[in-house]
């Protein structure tokens, strides 16, 4: 069985929990390489106050749920997993030097700057079974990189509804 790589988008503010629709992963790609996210990515990343960048993601910034198809952004609203995880790594000092070894030694799918431009969103395809879950593999990528560069993962991408905000980014990582 091929898995099928969509999962739910939701429209800002944060608050929306009811998702708009599903998309693709060369959906997202396209969205954030494109315009409509600039504007507000460009502002969010010259405020240089990390409260007011968090007000300004949750208010103007529509997310996904890379994870999954939702009902509703919940655990209990998981419809079918997506067999995607999405990780999120804060505060990095050389963004490209990281993107440049993330795809030499394990190539995600989707790779792309975070709102804040000091961290990254990467999307790997993953396989959910029985036996192997989205915390086993989120455990497996917290450890393989923590060993191999050095970096630590955000703990909250260990939930498998969680928010990710889109931003803009033109020079998006897609991995076909």
């Amino acid at each position: 069985m091929i898995p099928e790589y969509r999962f739910s988008i939701y429209k800002a503010p944060i608050s929306n929990t009811i998702p708009v629709k599903k998309i693709t992963l060369e959906e997202i790609a396209r969205l954030i390489s494109g315009d409509k996210y600039k504007s507000i990515t460009d502002e969010i990343q010259n405020s240089s106050n990390k409260e007011q960048q968090n007000k300004l993601k949750a208010k103007y910034l529509d997310y996904v749920t890379f994870s999954g198809v939702f009902s509703k952004r919940s655990r209990n609203g998981l419809i079918v997993h997506s067999n995607l995880i999405c990780i999120d790594i804060d505060n990095l000092k050389d963004l490209n030097q990281i993107k440049e070894k993330l795809t030499s030694i394990l190539p995600p799918v989707l790779m792309f700057t975070s709102p804040s431009g000091k961290g990254l969103k990467i999307v790997y395809k993953i396989v959910i079974t029985e036996n192997v879950t989205h915390d086993k593999y989120f455990k497996a990528l917290l450890n393989f990189l923590n060993k191999k560069l050095k970096i630590e993962i955000d703990q909250g991408c260990k939930d498998i509804p969680r928010a990710c905000f889109l931003c803009h980014d033109p020079n998006v990582y897609f991995n076909t």
